[in-house]
């Protein structure tokens, strides 16, 4: 038997055992759900390097592994979570997958949002969340159909029409159990003319364990939705997430996704746009020593009038792997659709690699649609400069590297959260002699 029948046979059986216990068992359309991603996972199993999409991602390694679901969180010292708290936000705090409530701040929330852990949704809000999961299509790979069968919480937000929610809601995940396969599943929900800002904190232990994720994003007409994702897991963790946003009519999505840890990570992003929607997506993944990072992004324009920006940076060092691979569909019908693809890349090293791989699948006439990429290394001549004015070449190769990053940092609105994010960016690199206010 070969590693993927292995790996079949382990997830089905994982499911025999745990599916009694799994958040709102008990309900048959939500059963019916489970067991139905998990009969597609089972025909088309995990993807490999012969599907196109996960060529460049070889996940045997995470397959050799035997992750089980676990039944109650690990023990943590409270102050790795409370560190990670922006200080005037509402808090989810999640330890392998459990929600915290004594670590979670749910205050001043208005009234008719909801903003809970899923489980208690599927218990006191189950026809929401009937309504919603699962609208994207999200069970587009063995992944995410594995995140379907098994997740038994993470967050819920449903903003009726109207109503924007001022104060970030940020979700923390925290890993702690070695062998630990953690399924969270997000679902916001914006509905017409509301808005919100989330910030996903995904970090944990150095133990060994597998997150799985799956956040769903439904933007109403004129909704404004803006989602930080932080990764800054330990180089121990195999991280695979998956984020849908589906955009109705005028409405505006930006998510910027920061990939610092993780020893094997991809992440999935699909977009598709109504007419005249707006998304912005960028991203800056660092990679060092033995991790591998693969980012890739679909982008669906399927009515007129949409836009739609991406703006990726890579910097690899050691023997790191960073990917970066882009598809934007222009389908018949979104005539006058304007988007721009940019991903740019920084080799630090000569055992470094980085594969980029930007498409455009255009079958409208008129549109605007570009893309560019560009691979190179630190400039010579700027690092000549700086050594001429004093700085040791580890100082001087560093403030270029943190340059070519920031351009990135400015787009994040809150600073007590750009301030946590460049903290995460400078442990990078613990040999640099630099300071945050030269940036």
């Amino acid at each position: 038997m070969d590693t993927a029948d292995i790996t079949l046979d382990h997830f089905r059986e994982q499911f025999r055992l745990v599916s009694n216990q799994l958040s709102g068992h008990q309900l048959p359309w939500l059963q019916q759900q489970r067991r139905q991603a998990l009969d597609t996972y089972t025909d088309m199993g995990l993807p490999g390097r012969k599907d196109e999409e996960w060529r460049y991602t070889r996940i045997r390694e995470l397959q050799q592994h035997s992750f089980k679901p676990v039944v109650t969180a690990g023990l943590v010292d409270t102050q790795q979570i409370i560190r990670h708290q922006l200080s005037d936000a509402i808090v989810l705090v999640f330890i392998d997958g459990f929600f915290q409530a004594n670590l979670s701040k749910l205050d001043d929330i208005p009234n008719n949002v909801v903003i809970c852990n899923l489980a208690a949704a599927i218990e006191h809000h189950p026809e929401l969340v009937e309504i919603w999961l699962d609208t994207t299509n999200s069970n587009s790979h063995g992944f995410s159909c594995l995140n379907t069968a098994f997740f038994n919480d993470g967050a819920f937000v449903h903003i009726p029409a109207d109503i924007t929610i001022t104060k970030p809601i940020q979700l923390i995940f925290f890993g702690v159990t070695a062998g630990a396969m953690m399924t969270p599943r997000n679902l916001v929900i914006a509905e017409q003319n509301s808005g919100c800002h989330i910030a996903e904190i995904w970090t944990g232990t150095d133990n060994t364990h597998f997150c799985n994720a799956v956040t769903e994003v439904i933007a109403g007409e004129g909704a404004a939705i803006v989602i930080d994702n932080i990764q800054d897991e330990s180089d121990h963790t195999y991280h695979i997430s998956s984020t849908f946003c589906q955009l109705a009519e005028n409405a505006n999505v930006t998510h910027q996704n920061f990939n610092f840890g993780g020893q094997l990570v991809r992440h999935d992003m699909q977009t598709e746009l109504s007419q005249s929607a707006v998304c912005n997506h960028s991203g800056l993944t660092l990679v060092n020593g033995s991790q591998h990072i693969d980012n890739h992004l679909r982008i669906d324009h399927q009515q007129p009038d949409a836009v739609s920006r991406i703006n990726y940076k890579n910097i690899a060092d050691d023997k790191s792997h960073a990917i970066f691979q882009g598809r934007i569909v222009v389908h018949n019908d979104a005539q006058n659709t304007d988007s721009d693809m940019s991903n740019k890349n920084l080799l630090l090293s000569e055992n470094a690699m980085i594969d980029t791989k930007p498409q455009l699948e255009i079958d409208a006439d008129d549109v605007q649609c570009a893309h560019g990429v560009t691979v190179g290394a630190l400039e010579q001549s700027a690092l000549f400069y700086l050594r001429s004015r004093g700085l040791d070449e580890t100082t001087a190769r560093n403030i270029l590297t943190f340059g070519f990053a920031n351009e990135l940092l400015e787009t994040i609105n809150s600073a007590e959260l750009k301030t946590m994010v460049l903290n995460k960016l400078l442990k990078r690199f613990p040999q640099a002699s630099i300071r945050v206010d030269w940036l």
